[in-house]
């Protein structure tokens, strides 16, 4: 019965579903019910294998009935209003395979015999408001392949009992205040595909027993306090790698000149981490690549010829922003046509802008040393195009403001741009931040730009133009 309206059910649907003591599986998800009594003088689901509440507004506390439903292997109650602690009593549940407690308001402790089931497969407590550490008791529950404690507000170190869950397939604690070193016992969890430790206040060290997860395809380490060196040690058995997040980290990424890594990345973000000052060789072997984030990691060297080229058949997104980057801008990158974001602000940059990618969405080079004129020819699907703080000069072509349709903000102040500002009517324009200041235009902004309808901030229209 799931996604049948039953939000004008009598609040005594469960004693209704009580009189039913055969029934096995029972699923009552996304059905708008609001009563999930605390209690039942008697419980006949003793058959009941499936529960599936999921998606309901109950705003109740954690029934302790449930705790009698002995023959239950999957519980969910996902996202349905539940507050307040969760009783002891897990324990009596010891046929449970997979629960789901996710996206509700449970506070307190995560009840210790939790950890006391040796059936247990899958666990998602993510999205609450628990505020308990993780207990070396959970080492007991060898049994789980995935365990989800996202934003749960736990607090204290990770033990290294975590190591004893050798089944796991998924382990994600990001989003916590969890704190301490990462336990070299991570390096046991052997089956491991999914490791996300991420948003944290881990420090130290990362270990190298890391290196040890082959069956590893996601990593995520951002946002924490983790310091010191990762070398080829940490990556050295980690064939199936193909997302690395170690960004907002003070790490410093080393490997030897002539690494080449045993994995094939789509994604890597390593933004504020120390790999500089040579643009990282290794990257050049990772040709199915569709977003990389290097800004502010040091980086002081050109960009060679064949990064350009590597995964210009997959690359969506590229940021090198904040480093000391110079040279050109290759021709090449007309031919990217799966490049939709690009940022290469704040480097060294100089020369012409070439002809631009056909897909862009996003372009950012402002603060750089780039000459010659606006180009002529941009991607119709343009929404953020940022060039300011350059040296470029020429007109603004008509097209910047009476064609890209999509376009949200235009930056073009703190140039040389002379000649008239484009005067047309943008039918449907997006446009909601326009700066031009601090070049030597003349004329000017159409009257019709300040009457869209779209436009909410007046004191972000920056001109500082020859009238």
């Amino acid at each position: 019965m799931n996604f049948v309206n039953l939000s004008t059910a009598s609040p005594d649907w469960l004693r209704a579903v009580n009189q039913l003591p055969s029934l096995q599986q029972l699923y009552l998800s996304g059905c708008g019910l609001t009563a999930l009594p605390d209690s039942l003088s008697r419980v006949n689901l003793t058959a009941l294998t499936t529960l599936d509440l999921r998606g309901n507004f109950f705003n109740s506390t954690f029934p302790s009935w449930l705790f009698e439903l002995r023959s239950l292997s999957y519980l969910a109650i996902s996202n349905s209003e539940l507050y307040g602690t969760v009783p002891a009593g897990f324990g009596n549940l010891t046929r449970l395979a997979q629960l789901d407690l996710s996206g509700n308001s449970l506070s307190g402790s995560i009840p210790v015999d939790l950890w006391s089931l040796a059936s247990l497969t899958t666990l998602d407590l993510s999205h609450n408001s628990f505020t308990s550490p993780l207990l070396p008791q959970i080492g007991n529950t060898t049994s789980l392949s995935q365990l989800n404690l996202v934003q749960c507000f736990l607090v204290g170190s990770i033990p290294a009992e975590i190591g004893r869950l050798t089944s796991l397939t998924e382990l994600r604690l990001s989003g916590n205040s969890l704190s301490g070193r990462i336990p070299a016992e991570i390096g046991n969890l052997s089956s491991v595909t999914q490791l996300d430790l991420g948003h944290n206040s881990l420090s130290g060290l990362i270990p190298v027993e890391i290196g040890k997860l082959s069956d590893l395809s996601s990593l995520d380490l951002s946002d924490n306090s983790l310091e010191g060196t990762m070398s080829e040690l940490h990556f050295v058995n980690l064939t199936e790698l193909v997302v690395l997040y170690a960004y907002a980290n003070p790490l410093t990424i080393r490997f030897d000149h002539d690494w080449v890594p045993p994995f094939q990345l789509q994604s890597i973000k390593v933004d504020t981490c120390d790999l500089g000052p040579a643009f990282p060789r290794w990257l050049r072997s990772q040709e199915f690549l569709t977003d990389i984030d290097l800004s502010n990691t040091s980086i002081e060297d050109t960009l060679p010829d064949w990064f350009w080229n590597s995964s210009s058949s997959t690359i969506m997104d590229i940021n090198l922003s904040h480093n000391k980057i110079g040279g050109v801008l290759p021709a090449s990158l007309e031919s990217m046509a799966t490049l939709m974001l690009l940022n290469l602000s704040s480097n060294l940059f100089r020369g012409r802008i070439p002809v631009l990618p056909p897909n862009l969405q996003a372009l950012d080079l402002s603060s750089n040393s780039l000459s010659g004129s606006l180009p002529s020819t941009i991607s119709s699907q343009l929404g953020y195009l940022f060039l300011s703080h350059n040296y470029l000069h020429g007109s603004i072509p008509s097209s910047y403001v009476c064609d890209l349709q999509q376009l949200y903000a235009l930056d073009l102040s703190n140039n040389q741009i002379s000649g008239e500002i484009p005067r047309c009517r943008p039918e449907g324009s997006q446009l909601l931040f326009v700066n031009l200041a601090n070049n030597k235009l003349r004329g000017k902004f159409p009257d019709s730009i300040g009457n869209l309808g779209n436009l909410q901030m007046q004191t972000q229209w920056l001109f500082a133009c020859e009238v």
